[in-house]
């Protein structure tokens, strides 16, 4: 059996969303964008990462969450949000910036330039909005995000729903491509080039 075939997707429990934050904190610390927001690339940043993942996006109440288990781990994780709910600011929901705050400091300004950035851009229509999607380093490569992203695609393409997304990496892009999204616009924050993309509605069930 292939590392691939051994890892199955299924949506996220209750129960392990602190540790799919820290699969996703592992995989984004090195990130361009969390380096320009954060400052560093080391447990202290995947750390503050780690709040913010599991805040923001597992613990948001429409968060449609994937992860991929290797026997008993999380070895990646993605999440999606369904417009108009990725449009509201983590911010409004109750007893979230003090615990922010604390991660955060000041880098919560620089995040927040960042996501005022994101946001300018994102789709004023019906869609999924993807992302975090994160492998964990020591299986990046192995067909793990892949595996994911097909699968939130046979979600997408059987509730005929768009998918936006946003990333700074270039082979981030190419792997999208595959899966039928396209860019539709770039853009800078904090010198970090940003490419925007979609995917059309899809019925395929």
């Amino acid at each position: 059996m292939s590392a691939e075939d051994a890892v199955v997707v299924v949506s996220i429990t209750p129960g392990e969303k602190r540790e799919a934050a820290a699969v996703l904190a592992s995989a984004f610390v090195t990130n361009p964008n969390c380096i320009a927001m954060l400052g560093g690339a080391g447990e202290k940043e995947r750390k503050r990462l780690e709040v913010v993942f599991r805040l923001v996006r597992l613990e948001h109440p429409r968060s449609k969450a994937l992860v991929a288990r290797e026997g008993g781990r999380i070895v990646g994780v993605l999440n999606a949000i369904d417009w108009p709910h990725c449009r509201t600011s983590p911010l409004r929901r109750p007893g979230i910036l003090p615990e922010l705050v604390a991660a955060l400091g000041m880098a919560l300004f620089r995040s927040r330039a960042v996501q005022r950035m994101w946001a300018s851009y994102d789709l004023d229509e019906p869609h999924s909005h993807l992302g975090p999607v994160g492998v964990l380093p020591g299986m990046q490569g192995r067909g793990v995000g892949k595996r994911m992203i097909e699968r939130y695609c046979q979600l997408s393409d059987e509730r005929g729903v768009a998918s936006f997304l946003e990333t700074e990496k270039p082979e981030n892009v190419r792997l999208y491509e595959r899966f039928g999204f396209g860019i539709v616009a770039g853009a800078d924050a904090l010198g970090v080039h940003n490419w925007f993309m979609y995917r059309p509605a899809s019925r395929k069930c």
